[in-house]
């Protein structure tokens, strides 16, 4: 059974996360549908809520500024956006998210 597209709509903003020594946050939101299976989304920026400096870490949220173009990417079967290997795109909660930095 398939999942696809019935959580996605055009103004949802999407997050995933993802990293290793460092905790990375992205955001994205999605400008149009393509079909049943297929989002076009573009990168938003993030706004820091607390932390930061020495602290090397911070709960962010997304900026309303958008960063770079647009691109196209599958829904997969479980609902989620393949962003690249290490990040799969959820329908953000609305909470700030954790992100860490390594010096």
């Amino acid at each position: 059974m398939s999942v696809l597209n019935p959580v996605f709509n055009v103004g949802d903003v999407l997050y995933g996360s993802w990293g290793y020594d460092q905790t990375n946050v992205e955001f994205f939101e999605i400008v149009k549908l393509v079909g049943k299976s297929t989002v076009e989304i573009m990168e938003r920026g993030h706004e820091m809520l607390s932390g930061g400096g020495a602290e090397m870490s911070a709960r962010v949220i997304p900026a309303k500024a958008y960063i770079g173009l647009a691109m196209r990417k599958r829904i997969d079967r479980n609902g989620r956006v393949k962003l690249h290997d290490f990040c799969r795109l959820a329908k953000w909660d609305g909470s700030p998210k954790y992100k860490s930095w390594y010096a």
